[in-house]
This record gives C-alpha cells, structure tokens and sequence, in this order.
C-alpha cells in the first residue's frame, strides 16, 4: 500500500464539509494489534495542536488545506 508521505495534506472524505476535520496533514501510520478496530490507522492533525487517527480508506491526498 502506498502510504502518505509526512507533511502531506489529506482530505477526510467522509466528513462533511462543514467538519473541521475534513483537511487535515498526514503524520504517521499506526498499527494496532487488538479484536476490536485493529490495522492500519493514519494519526493526522490539524496543524494547530489538535491529532486524531482515521482508517486509510476515507483518506485522499489533496493541495488544500
């Protein structure tokens, strides 16, 4: 799988666009080892303190953000 490189800006298709999490920067990959939402996570963030993570499949690369 082609993953998001650092710094590169990702868009959030699943969020509408009044969502403020709908553009987003790429930070890392996580992977998780667990029975209940276990895989792959992308950890984004805002650009202004605030990180969450999203599963690879809603996340886009964009020119926006």
């Amino acid at each position: 799988m082609n993953h998001p490189k650092y710094g590169d800006r990702v868009v959030n298709t699943c969020a509408g666009d009044k969502n403020p999490h709908k553009f987003a920067i790429f930070v890392e990959v996580k992977r998780y080892n667990r029975r209940v939402n276990g895989g792959l996570w992308y950890r984004i963030t805002d650009g202004k303190g605030s990180f969450w993570e999203v599963i690879p499949s809603v996340i886009k690369k964009t020119k926006e953000v």
